[in-house]
């Protein structure tokens, strides 16, 4: 089993570290692992791409102005050796050599030759080489590794001396393989062969198309004629619950190329944890492979367990909604001259917002023009006195945006503008790394004048928060098309099982499940559905809230199919 940490959620605000809530438990996974007679391959990062929020690294580091991730930044190295102790702890016991745990090896860093260098290749290499430093002087003793690109796999840069190389990539082994030999005379191990792809929102399909016979030639290719070790990634992708997936270096609709909430990828087991083609074509190549061997004994798989089943729960309505003034007065506004990043909004010591919603508040005469300097991150919608003017999508760009007179709804010469800025997720890849600040990115100009006195509100959606709003006093349904969190029941008889939530007639939309934040749908697709494991829901009744910016149904629908 390979498998990352993140560590954005051990340790999401700085000095508080969680590695036994639910499913941060690390510890009991590794055992886990151990009783099902397994290995573990470790990836802790610090950074580890994957397609998760800003590769896993900590919001809270972007409240220093200078910081330089992925570099030998003092300031950055030492926040990683803080983490590393704490985490190396966790993970000690469970090493193979300590103790016969499950864990035989440790990549440094993720695909670091393929980053490139930022300050210099030299500054770079000894980058790597404290990570590698930090985890052997707290107690790490296994094998360590590197993962990049073939073509950057065994590059001096990207791995270390005495180091394992190794390669990542989709098709054409053959060529890639003899590459990395040709660079180390050691064993060969593909740390990441994609079974698949990721999805971003807006994209015409799921996945990237990587169908079963090139996955199939492929995977018999890298063991048969390399005679190389491999992982499938992903063999099972799972989910981006809540607003941790993340986005790419690309520019895709105004904005960054954001991944959807699943991350099926296409995988031999399927998000839902259900058997796809890719599953029997391995679980085939497998008894292949091996019984094609000499001198070993014949051998058959075993029966895969059964699916979980899938539960249809049908047509459930809408009752209830609280409107966005209703949210708001939960929340402590926090005031300045100058629009902020979320990051640097003063919510704790030394740490800001990390996910979510910031809105922009203040108080405007009936103004002609309005200037986003620097434009927004990530996507913005203006409100004039409660009602929807503009969407802005711009990333690094001034946003020029001109109003008329019948937009300014309220009486006298004093408005409400509004700017709801939503964080979509922080690129996981690419050459902008750093420049991951989230909310306005300037000041507001209003008339060709710098804009000063706004009230800034982080809409964070912690499940605690989200837990509160059952007790506040609830409205009988409206589609009040402007931002409002709408109530749904949901009552189970029996035991409760896995489920997928279709929202038709719906915008964009965040999904909380009694509490739980599962992930955001949207209405440019391709994502339709939100997986809902079972284990979320309850007997009885189940409290599902969702956060609509734009316009809402008034129904949702369980079904049991994604």
């Amino acid at each position: 089993v390979q498998l990352y940490s993140a560590w954005n959620l051990h340790e999401e605000v700085p000095g508080h570290y969680d590695f036994e809530t639910g499913f941060l438990n690390l510890g009991q996974f590794l055992k886990e692992v151990k009783e099902a007679d397994m290995f573990a391959i470790y990836r802790p990062g610090p950074y580890i791409c994957a397609e998760w929020e800003w590769g896993g690294l900590p919001a809270w580091l972007l409240r220093d102005p200078h910081m330089q991730v992925r570099t030998n930044y003092t300031p950055y190295l030492s926040a990683i050796e803080k983490y590393y102790e704490k985490l190396l702890t966790v993970i000690h016991d469970h090493q193979f050599t300590v103790k016969g745990g499950p864990i035989i090896a440790m990549q440094i860093e993720n695909e670091f030759g393929s980053w490139g260098n930022t300050i210099t290749k030299k500054a770079d290499q000894h980058y790597l080489e404290f990570i590698k430093n930090t985890a052997t002087k707290y107690g790490f003793k296994e094998l360590y590794f590197t993962s990049d690109g073939p073509d950057q796999a065994s590059d001096r840069y990207g791995t270390l001396p005495g180091v394992l190389a190794t390669a990542n990539f989709a098709g054409d082994p053959g060529t890639h393989l003899t590459m990395l030999g040709e660079k180390q005379k050691r064993p060969i191990y593909v740390a990441e062969y994609w079974s698949g792809w990721f999805t971003h929102w807006g994209d015409s399909h799921m996945g990237k198309g990587i169908g079963v016979a090139g996955y199939g030639s492929g995977y018999e290719h890298i063991i048969l004629n390399m005679n190389s070790s491999i992982n499938i990634y992903m063999f099972h992708g799972g989910t981006n619950f809540g607003f941790m997936n993340g986005a790419n270096d690309v520019q895709k609709n105004g904005h960054s190329g954001v991944d959807v909430t699943s991350y099926d990828y296409d995988a031999p087991i399927s998000e839902a944890g259900d058997y796809n083609p890719k599953y029997w074509k391995t679980k085939e190549l497998i008894e292949k492979l091996h019984n094609e061997r000499p001198n070993l004994p014949k051998v058959k798989t075993p029966t895969p367990p059964k699916e979980n089943p899938k539960a249809h729960y049908g047509v459930i309505k809408v009752t209830e909604y609280l409107n966005f003034d209703d949210l708001l007065s939960k929340i402590k506004p926090i005031a300045s001259d100058h629009p902020k990043h979320m990051e640097s909004l003063d919510i704790g010591p030394n740490y800001g917002q990390n996910f979510g919603f910031t809105l922009y508040r203040t108080k405007v005469p009936k103004i002609k023009n309005l200037v986003l300097k620097g434009g927004i991150s990530d996507r913005a919608v203006i409100y004039i006195d409660g009602k929807e003017t503009n969407i802005v999508e711009v990333v690094n760009k001034d946003s020029n945006l001109n109003f008329t007179a019948e937009q300014f709804l309220k009486a006298g010469n004093e408005h409400t503008l509004d700017i709801l800025v939503e964080n979509l997720g922080r690129i996981n890849f690419g050459g902008q790394m750093t420049n991951q600040r989230k909310g306005l990115n300037g000041e507001v100009l209003t008339d060709a004048k710098v804009h000063t006195n706004w009230e800034m509100f982080p809409l964070e959606f912690k499940q605690k928060f989200v837990e509160g709003l059952k007790a506040e006093k609830w409205k009988p349904f409206e589609n009040v098309k402007h931002p409002a969190v709408y109530r749904a029941e949901l009552n189970i008889a029996d035991t409760p099982e896995d489920t997928f939530l279709k929202l038709d007639n719906w915008t964009k939309t965040v999904v909380f499940v009694n509490g739980f934040n599962v992930g955001r749908l949207w209405n440019i697709g391709p994502q339709r559905t939100l997986y809902i494991p079972g284990p979320f829901l309850k007997t009885g009744k189940n409290y599902i809230y969702l956060f609509e910016l734009h316009s809402a149904g008034n129904t949702i629908e369980f079904v049991d199919k994604p």
